[in-house]
């Protein structure tokens, strides 16, 4: 199999919700190609339900995601809410991956929903008009009602 290959594995894992055998395939497409920016960032995501707040494995993963692509704003973002309990290492984060959901291409269904979480995170006044254009732009998903919601 190819790096590309396992990632794609590794992502029907995640989606039927078995994290660790998704991070087995990514730590195997990783090994395949150790400059996939991808491999790292879906790896960290793996490890967010078990660490958000805190967590070294996944940010170490989004830190390699960042160092080889520094526009992947998915890894800037996981990254900074990973800092969350620590605000002064949130908020740069948080604002520059912001920033670069700002250069992606009109209807990036994932830019508008992290640009929506990260600005939540930390001013909710900027986040309100995400959260509710995000909510738009995908009336079926739960997690931007919820995050609406949240913000009243």
């Amino acid at each position: 199999s190819t790096s590309v290959e396992w990632i794609e594995k590794g992502k029907k894992c995640m989606n039927a919700g078995d994290a660790p055998q998704a991070f087995d395939c990514f730590t195997n497409a990783i090994k395949l190609d150790p400059k996939n920016p991808e491999a790292y960032e879906l790896r960290g995501e793996t490890n967010l339900p078990y660490e958000l707040g805190g967590s070294n494995k996944a940010v170490a993963d989004f830190d390699r995601a960042i160092a080889l692509d520094p526009g992947n704003y998915r890894a800037l973002l996981y990254k900074g809410l990973c800092s969350g309990a620590e605000p002064e290492k949130a908020k740069p984060v948080l604002t520059r991956g912001i920033a670069l959901t700002q250069k992606a291409p009109v209807g990036d269904l994932n830019a508008i929903k992290f640009r929506a979480l990260g600005a939540a995170w930390f001013d909710k006044k900027s986040a309100f008009p995400a959260v509710k254009r995000w909510c738009q732009t995908c009336p079926q998903d739960p997690e931007a009602w919820w995050n609406l919601a949240l913000l009243h």
